[in-house]
């Protein structure tokens, strides 16, 4: 039976490692939200921009806030729409990837 100082650094090491687990854990998934994220950003961002402009011209010079804002949110609707039906997949492998370790355990 080990007594004294060693018996209390082993007992450190194991919470270390716990601790280091448990860190990890924040990290699970990564992969599958940057490849989910990614995408999203770059359809929302440019659908967004063509969809604004051409919709803006189609208000025209005599533009009111009101009309300027109902096309900003309209361009905003639709960008959003179409990047999350294309990025829907990838957001179920991300969920499934992240909660994995919970139905392990």
């Amino acid at each position: 039976m080990q007594a004294g100082p060693y018996k209390k650094v082993r007992l450190l090491q194991v919470e270390l490692l716990k601790a280091l687990q448990s860190y990890r854990v924040l990290w699970t998934g990564l992969g599958a939200q940057l490849s989910r994220d990614v995408p999203f950003s770059a359809i929302c961002w440019s659908t967004l921009e063509r969809m604004r402009r051409r919709l803006l011209g189609l208000v025209g010079e005599e533009a009111n806030a009101a009309s300027v804002l109902g096309a900003n949110f309209s361009a905003g609707f639709v960008a959003g729409s179409l990047a999350a039906a294309a990025t829907c997949p990838l957001d179920v492998a991300k969920t499934r990837r992240q909660i994995e370790v919970y139905s392990q355990g």
